[in-house]
């Protein structure tokens, strides 16, 4: 009975977790997604803080100070992104994610510090499933504080505003939107790196395979499937896009591992909301941008 509780609890701590990752990761991409970029590096974020994490953990041998440092690596990490996309817009910053992304992914897997493709383990905690849940907990009330503070913020309008027509971009009083897309960034970073320390205490290995390109383009379905304001949207979409396939594999459809899954009920739910939210959707886009010229 005993063990059969423990099983319980394992699993449902699993879940638990895994949609707390997804969820931050979500927000990280919601706070770039309302400026009209399409963050396809945030699974570089994740894993630079689960690699700082991972070592930090072997080196200090300090929890709060693995945090610490994998937080900091991630916001610096992203900051520097933020100074490129402070320069290229629409296709060419979409461009120059999925080009940050894979230069990440060719250097853990190569390098000698992540450990290769073999990755990192050695340091990172057994946490216990009530300690991973709480945890998770905490992340995500802290991650969904951020957002919604930063989306009542000045920067959060300016980078709205930035890139309609001048009257409109005039109309909300704004001048220049690189300084917000830095502070955005740095949000960005510190949510993604809470993502990268949930993943790395669940999987209990930090490897290439886990920070994927792929794994971006689910964070950014996220958001273009429920979209960025709401977040009970958001966590809805979370728990479809990183639990979901979870629960599915857990009751027995069939053999099909996680990524399978992932990648039917993406490709099926980004269909139709091309087929059935995309017509709104250009309505929506048409009356504001004609709000702003008039």
């Amino acid at each position: 009975m005993i063990s059969q509780l423990n099983a319980i609890a394992g699993l449902l701590s699993t879940w638990i977790t895994y949609f707390a990752a997804f969820y931050c990761a979500a927000l990280g991409c919601g706070v770039l997604v309302r400026r009209g970029f399409l963050p396809l590096h945030l699974s570089a974020v994740t894993g630079i803080s689960a690699y700082a994490f991972a070592a930090s953990c072997g080196h200090f041998h300090s929890f709060p100070a693995a945090v610490a440092v994998a937080l900091s690596t991630s916001a610096v990490f992203s900051l520097f992104v933020g100074s490129i996309f402070s320069r290229v817009r629409a296709a060419s910053a979409a461009l120059a994610s999925i080009a940050i992304q894979l230069i990440f992914e060719e250097h853990v897997r190569t390098a000698s510090w992540t450990g290769g493709s073999q990755g990192l383990w050695q340091g990172i905690p057994a946490m216990s499933p009530f300690q991973r849940v709480v945890l998770a907990a905490v992340l995500l009330a802290i991650c969904s504080q951020l957002y919604r503070l930063f989306g009542h913020t000045t920067a959060a309008r300016r980078i709205t505003a930035d890139g309609l027509s001048g009257k409109f971009y005039q109309s909300v009083s704004v001048h220049s939107a690189v300084v917000p897309i830095l502070v955005a960034n740095l949000l960005v970073g510190l949510l993604g790196g809470c993502a990268g320390i949930l993943l790395a205490l669940q999987i209990g290995l930090v490897a290439p395979a886990t920070f994927s390109l792929y794994f971006s383009i689910l964070y950014v379905s996220v958001i273009l499937l429920v979209g960025y304001a709401n977040l009970a949207s958001i966590a809805f979409g979370s728990f479809i896009l990183g639990v979901l396939p979870e629960v599915l594999r857990f009751t027995g459809l069939g053999t099909v591992n996680r990524s399978a899954w992932q990648g039917l009920i993406v490709g099926a739910l980004l269909l139709s909301f091309v087929v059935l939210q995309l017509p709104r959707w250009n309505l929506r886009t048409s009356a504001v941008l004609t709000r702003g010229k008039s």
